[in-house]
């Protein structure tokens, strides 16, 4: 596993996060199908986890971040 953003909040009712690139290659968030989000406060995963798998479901870029 590797950094590649960081979650900086929501974006609008639909689930959606805004993300700052922190690779080279912005386009990389295309490609991915699921990703793991680590947690600082495992308060927001089951069973004191500080990973959480999701499904990216679509991609695309906005002002220089990732949606």
């Amino acid at each position: 596993m590797f950094v590649i953003g960081k979650i900086l909040k929501p974006h609008g009712l639909r689930g959606d996060v805004r993300v700052m690139p922190t690779t080279d290659d912005p386009e990389r968030f295309s490609l991915l199908s699921h990703m793991n989000i680590i947690f600082e406060d495992s308060a927001h995963c089951e069973s004191g986890s500080k990973v959480k798998t999701l499904t990216v479901e679509r991609v695309w870029h906005h002002k220089g971040l990732i949606i």
